[in-house]
């Protein structure tokens, strides 16, 4: 067996497996920590999340050296969707949440509207973008199709989270994180950059910090309604974009 195709084997099963972990959460996210007024799985789940990236980071050092990850900063414009990837879903989660009548500590704000999504910005990037899309890019040499791919994993990872939802709520999330994952995709493969990405990812889930300073946990329907047509025209952005340098 040639090695590129032994790192793919490689990337596949460390990808697979931090999903497994991230996704279950298994074993800090059953560790309840609790401190001032954060949820008593929050810092759990930040750790889970960032141990988790750890390991898979060393294992692909050691494991798939030829792999790009975090030392290609080749960036392009994406200065005006970036702008609508934020402005547009946090006007409409704070319009939709309004009154907001949270009073949360500094804490709360810092680790539950920031540092947890920058957690989940570092792991979802490196198992999505930054080893499956590269091992699809490996195996099928062709951009597009290997970014659709990974987004379409990606939106279905997104659903043993959503357990419990309505089944329109469901399929409404799915199909924007799929939207998002073709979005983010398409960032990765023209920027060959997993830092950049990983920020804008981080971006994009900040602009969920209203629901820091409410009591509701769920998205206000217009406010669903809004992100999903934004999340699937950045998608259909990315394809666009991607398509033509093809």
């Amino acid at each position: 067996m040639d090695t590129e195709r032994k790192e793919i084997i490689y990337a596949l099963c460390i990808a697979g497996c931090m999903a497994f972990f991230y996704i279950s959460g298994i074993p800090f996210k059953y560790i309840n920590i609790p401190f001032l007024d954060l949820h008593a799985d929050t810092i759990g789940l930040c750790l889970q999340a960032l141990v988790v990236w750890f390991i898979g980071l060393c294992l692909t050092h050691v494991l798939c050296p030829h792999y790009q990850l975090y030392s290609h900063t080749h960036h392009a414009y994406y200065g005006l969707s970036i702008v609508f990837l934020f402005l547009i879903p946090f006007l409409s989660i704070y319009w939709g949440l309004r009154p907001l009548e949270g009073h949360p500590s500094g804490m709360k704000i810092f680790f539950e509207g920031i540092f947890y999504y920058v957690c989940v910005g570092l792991i979802e990037e490196f198992f999505c973008r930054g080893l499956i899309l590269q091992s699809i890019q490996k195996i099928i040499n062709n951009d597009v199709f290997a970014i659709g791919m990974t987004a379409l994993i990606y939106g279905l990872l997104h659903i043993p989270g959503m357990m419990g939802q309505a089944t329109i709520v469901v399929i409404m999330r799915t199909l924007w994180s799929i939207g998002l994952g073709i979005y983010f995709g398409s960032i990765y493969v023209k920027t060959q950059s997993l830092g950049y990405v990983s920020f804008i990812h981080m971006m994009a889930d900040w602009a969920a910090i209203p629901f820091v300073f409410s009591q509701l946990s769920y998205y206000p329907g217009q406010s669903a309604a809004i992100i999903f047509f934004t999340y699937i025209a950045l998608g259909c952005n990315g394809l666009v974009v991607v398509s033509n340098d093809e």
